[in-house]
């Protein structure tokens, strides 16, 4: 449901960015004008916005992304399946910076991240490293990635140290994740924290 009446009833994401707490917003379809225009009077200052293959989630469009950009508003983009869940990292990968680039794309800006969602308590490291490396041949070759686009994960703290292990820039803790194994301590190393949903 894209109405603005119920645009509200989706949960906020507050992150913990360096040491202030920033409140943004979470939602998996597209965003219109109006919607953009009801956020600005809100507390929220970024919104978080989806790639996927699979359907489970509406991309990120140029027309939204242009309009979330006019509003003032900082813009997370993120990659996730629900259906396929870190299996091929080379078809992720090719596939969201299709969806990411400008052309037939969203626009997203060069240099900027784009974060890979680990959304369960995974126990098979060996299994997040072998997507993310998978991602990362991608994304470091200039000919597959020209824009520069950065590899982010979203998982638990298992999950962003495997990541990060080989070569992910930047890793973000999600909420749920502090009731699982190895998310606080021993991993401190993340540049966002989910706070609350």
């Amino acid at each position: 449901d894209t109405s603005t009446s119920s645009l509200f009833s989706f949960p906020a994401v507050s992150v913990v960015l360096g040491t202030g707490v920033v409140q943004g917003f979470d939602y998996a379809l597209s965003l219109s004008a109006t919607q953009i225009a009801a956020i600005e009077s809100t507390p929220y200052r970024f919104v978080v916005r989806y790639y996927s293959t699979d359907g489970s989630e509406t991309p990120l469009g140029s027309t939204e992304l242009t309009n979330l950009e006019n509003a003032g508003l900082q813009i997370c983009t993120v990659f996730e399946n629900k259906t396929d869940n870190y299996s091929n990292g080379t078809a992720d990968a090719m596939a969201v910076i299709q969806q990411a680039s400008s052309g037939s794309g969203a626009g997203q800006p060069g240099h900027s991240a784009i974060y890979f969602v680990i959304d369960n308590n995974t126990t098979s490291t060996s299994a997040v490293q072998t997507y993310f490396a998978q991602i990362l041949a991608v994304f470091n070759n200039p000919a597959d990635n020209p824009l520069g686009y950065k590899v982010g994960v979203y998982g638990s703290g298992a999950s962003c140290a495997a990541a990060v292990s080989v070569g992910a820039s930047y890793s973000w803790l999600n909420a749920a994740s502090y009731a699982w194994p190895n998310t606080t301590p021993p991993f401190q190393s993340w540049q966002m924290a989910q706070v609350a949903v």
